[in-house]
Formats: structure tokens, sequence, C-alpha cells
């Protein structure tokens, strides 16, 4: 069982050609972005962090600490600027001129697909309005497609990896100053690249020429964003590095 089943959008979007491109930016200059690589150094920091000291979690002023720097990472999601994104993704893809670009942007008419998502993802404890959240899930369907794997992913995983993600995005200097506008635009398109991911390996199929297409674009894709997914295994602890 994959960690995105497979749903009605996913069917809808089947017949779409997988873009190498790992995100579609915004007409608006986002704040953060994934087209800005994730420096190597702290990828490997993360894959190759064990256990960290305990801290002192009575202290008021950790609490505070903490609690704070967690909700840079989440944001108040708007329907209308959903739309607007869900519209640039459809046209961005349209200019591009991908096979199944129409059947995309009808695809994204409605603001009920990332209502589909999130109640995919609430039993591994995600949300949709969280940075992390929507990177995690963005990030273990990439390796997963990387791989041609179909295992199964359970909470306890994606918590791990979610916790990585975390890491990551809490080191990014911009994430202080990003408002709930480019929030939303960059989970939102890593969800819908989750969701053509996974359109992307269910219609490669057992097809294994098709396989290997996918393989190579998501590598390529993700590797514009700091992460080579080949060297990476995905453990119970989250991702490590290939021995």
């Amino acid at each position: 069982m994959k960690f995105l089943k497979r749903s009605l959008w996913a069917s809808l979007i089947a017949s779409i050609c997988f873009s190498s491109t790992v995100l579609a930016t915004s007409s608006l200059e986002l704040t953060l972005a994934l087209n800005e690589p994730v420096t190597s150094d702290l990828i490997a920091k993360t894959l190759k962090a064990t256990q960290t000291a305990a801290i002192n979690t009575n202290s008021n002023l950790f609490v505070q600490e903490a609690t704070a720097l967690m909700a840079q990472l989440e944001y108040t999601p708007s329907l209308e600027r959903r739309q607007t994104n869900l519209s640039e993704l459809a046209e961005q893809r349209q200019v591009k001129n991908l096979e199944g670009a129409k059947d995309l942007e009808e695809l994204l008419s409605s603001t009920q697909i990332i209502d589909a998502v999130q109640q995919t993802i609430e039993p591994f404890g995600l949300k949709i309005n969280n940075i992390a959240d929507a990177y995690t899930l963005w990030w273990i369907t990439a390796w997963q497609a990387s791989e041609g794997s179909t295992s199964y992913v359970d909470k306890q995983t994606a918590q791990a990896v979610k916790q990585q993600a975390v890491k990551i995005w809490l080191a990014n200097p911009k994430l202080a100053q990003a408002t709930d506008t480019n929030k939303q635009a960059l989970a939102e398109a890593l969800l819908i690249q989750a969701l053509l991911t996974q359109a992307a390996m269910n219609r490669a199929g057992q097809d294994q020429t098709s396989q290997q297409a996918v393989q190579a674009a998501v590598r390529e894709g993700a590797a514009a964003s700091g992460l080579a997914l080949e060297q990476m295994q995905l453990t119970e602890q989250g991702f490590v590095l290939k021995p």
C-alpha cells in the first residue's frame, strides 16, 4: 500500500504526463521556494543526526521559543488564495505543453482537491496547512517513486520524516519573514506535486520502461531542490544515508 492512497483525484490525473520540474512557482516572487536548493551539508547533517541530548521541556522559556518556531511552519489557509494557486499551477503546465494539461486545468478548478489530500494524510498526523507536513508528503512520495517502491509507510515513519522536514525548514533564514500567502502557495504546490508523482507511478504500472522514466524524472526534480534521493533509504527513524 502506498503512502498516498490512490483516490478519485489521483485517477482523474492518471493521464497527465509527469514533469521533471520539482515545483511550478507562482507569478509572485516567493520568499520561500524549492528552486533554492537546500545545502548538502544541512541534508547530510539531518540524515546523520542521532538522538539529541534531552532538553528540559519544563522551562517556560524553551516551551515559548519552541512554540514560536513551530508556528512559523503553519499558515491560515484561504480558499481564495487556494483557487489562485491552483489556477496558476494549471496555467504553467499548459505553457509547458504537457500532455493532459487541459485535464489538469479542469481538475485544479476545484479547491476540493486539497481537502481530499487532507483526508488522506490526516491518519498520518499531517496537515495541509503546515509546510513541513506538505514537504513530508512530497519527500516520501518522491522517494517511493524514485525507488519504484509500493511499500506501506506507517504513521511512525511519516512522523520521523516530518521531524527531519521541520529541521530543514526551520534552518531556512527566510522562514520567519514568510507570509501566509507565500507559505500556502509553497505548501499547495508540494501537495499537487505529490499527487502528480503518485499519478505517474500509477500510470507506469508494471511497465519497466515507464517506471524507469518516472524514477529518472523524480530524481532529477528532487536533485534541483538539494535532495539526492538515490543516496537515501527510508526507515522507521526517517531517511538515512545508504551505506
